[in-house]
């Protein structure tokens, strides 16, 4: 989808040229986060009745610090995913708005398209494990805004910094420090689960 970026940031001559498409993708990701929140929602009704506390906490805290470990890169690690991309060919098959559209209810499902990170993995864990069953949707469709905010974010770096003329994909550029990010908040969330457990 990065390379669908560009038509965005750089074809753009009005705000209704850029808003349109974002709208597009957010009631796309809102949609499928949130059946995704309310599917996580039903299995942490179901599996929470089953869960004690502070080895649940433990267990968590012990994937997600394995989850950081494959942010970081440790011994040429990645994170779990699905080597599948949205569709670039939705663009041409069914026009900007739709494919905006479409690629959002692909992404807000989370599961169905590579992850860059692991965070996905440790907040559908912490909503089906840790929270509150009923906070298991608000946690799905605070999800869905980190997407929302990483396309508009990433759009207007993308502009600013002049990227699309280099060779090479931006994105890439973008991945090492978003990994190590992410490894470095799974770290502090493990490290939270370990103290709660044994408050």
């Amino acid at each position: 989808m990065i390379g669908m970026i560009e038509p965005l940031v750089q074809a753009a001559r009005n705000r209704r040229d850029v808003l349109q498409p974002i709208v597009a993708y957010a009631l796309g990701v809102l949609s499928t986060a949130t059946l995704a929140g309310l599917a996580w929602t039903a299995v942490a009704l179901g599996v929470q009745r089953w869960a004690r506390p502070p080895a649940t906490l433990l267990i968590v805290a012990v994937i997600c610090a394995g989850l950081a470990l494959a942010d970081a890169g440790v011994r040429g690690a990645t994170p779990p995913s699905i080597p599948r991309q949205t569709c670039s060919l939705w663009f041409r098959r069914f026009g900007p708005l739709r494919a905006w559209f479409f690629w959002g209810l692909d992404l807000g499902l989370g599961v169905t398209t590579y992850r860059a990170t692991s965070l996905y993995w440790a907040a559908m864990l912490t909503a089906i494990l840790v929270a509150p069953a009923q906070l298991a949707l608000l946690i799905s469709l605070a999800y869905g805004a980190g997407l929302m905010s990483n396309l508009v974010l990433g759009s207007m770096a993308l502009r600013w910094t002049g990227l699309f003329g280099q060779a090479g994909k931006p994105s890439v550029l973008f991945l090492r420090p978003a990994r190590l990010a992410s490894s470095a908040i799974l770290v502090s969330w493990c490290l939270a689960l370990i103290a709660i457990s044994f408050l």
